[in-house]
């Protein structure tokens, strides 16, 4: 478990360079799990997403970046990735930190929020087309602790979430306590 903040840099005979930021958080048993899971979609869920629009749309910093917040029955792990050229890592950290800082300070509008919500909501419907897919979530509920009955839940606790609770657990997780990764390219 990290103790405190880490950075680990790493040289490789990769075409484009790699910056990342991990944190430690909570399981999916956890009263957080549905605040960080749009936490992570407010942050790098699609085109819209603020990673999307910050770093890529307006900076122009990466190719490729994203972030994830893997439903695990033991602690987890949040993490925001940006593949880019060696020349913009520094200012991809502090467009990165300042990102960070926003969301711990500002509330994400209703209309977003809506709109996070909008998309989790459509892509855990789409996950339930066959059959299949849906004893597929029955099972994968049941194995994590949370109940087959969580298939019913699970959307209701998400629009409960608040854009109050988001900034909260971005206080909670998103600090001190983090590695920052560097794979630098050769080229």
């Amino acid at each position: 478990i990290i103790q405190q903040y880490r950075e680990v840099s790493k040289v490789k005979d990769f075409e484009q360079s790699y910056l990342m930021y991990g944190f430690i958080v909570p399981e999916i048993l956890s009263a957080d799990y549905t605040k960080l899971k749009l936490l992570n979609t407010y942050l790098g869920g699609g085109m819209s997403s603020l990673l999307f629009q910050e770093l890529r749309e307006k900076a122009g910093l990466g190719y490729e970046l994203d972030s994830f917040y893997p439903t695990r029955k033991d602690k987890s792990h949040f993490v925001v990735y940006i593949g880019l050229d060696n020349t913009a890592i520094k200012t991809a950290e502090e467009k990165i930190t300042m990102l960070f800082d926003k969301l711990r300070t500002e509330l994400i509008s209703e209309d977003r929020l809506k709109e996070v919500k909008k998309y989790l909501t459509g892509n855990y419907i789409f996950g339930h087309q066959t059959n299949s897919q849906q004893a597929w979530y029955l099972g994968w509920w049941e194995i994590l602790g949370k109940g087959y009955e969580y298939d019913d839940i699970y959307l209701n606790e998400l629009n409960k979430v608040t854009a109050e609770e988001i900034r909260e657990v971005a206080n909670k997780y998103l600090i001190d306590k983090y590695v920052v990764c560097r794979i630098l390219s050769k080229k």
